[in-house]
């Protein structure tokens, strides 16, 4: 028997299945939407899309556990990621990332008991001349001293 789903669930589910005409092979977009719409992505909702494409559920879970884009777990309104690259970690990244730990009273992996914030670490935002780097959303700061980290931080309400 298939997990009963959330109204907000059932819905991303039905809206994205119908837009990609329930294509196998839309599988990462089809889990990009839902993520977007729903915030993560929810056991129940992976359990009913492997039954609605017909995909076995172990791959629906690889792929979902594959990508960092995703999350099994709710996630915070704004994403906090500090790059651990090489040139960032050089340059101060770990006393950045101290004063996130300390403004946000989280650890890696850890988002606020009011939603606001998820803290993560990345391999590498793509952007080593700009390091330290951190990026919240689709925004990028480069050359993050640790006083800005508080200001940063209030820019994300």
């Amino acid at each position: 028997m298939l997990p009963v789903l959330e109204p907000e669930e059932e819905s991303a589910l039905d809206i994205t299945l119908t837009a990609h005409d329930h294509r196998k092979s839309d599988l990462i977009a089809i889990l990009i939407e839902i993520s977007e719409q729903i915030g993560y992505l929810p056991r129940a909702v992976l359990i009913n899309l492997s039954h609605r494409l017909g995909i076995a559920l172990s791959d629906v879970f690889r792929v979902a556990t594959f990508y960092a884009t995703f999350s099994l777990v709710p996630v915070g309104r704004h994403i906090v990621e500090v790059c651990s690259g090489t040139s960032c970690h050089v340059r101060g990244a770990n006393s950045i990332l101290d004063r996130l730990r300390t403004e946000l009273q989280l650890d890696v992996g850890q988002t606020s008991e009011d939603m606001r914030f998820t803290l993560r670490t990345v391999n590498c935002l793509g952007c080593c001349a700009l390091a330290p780097a951190l990026r919240i959303g689709a925004e990028t700061y480069g050359f993050v001293k640790t006083s800005e980290v508080a200001p940063i931080l209030r820019d994300h309400p």
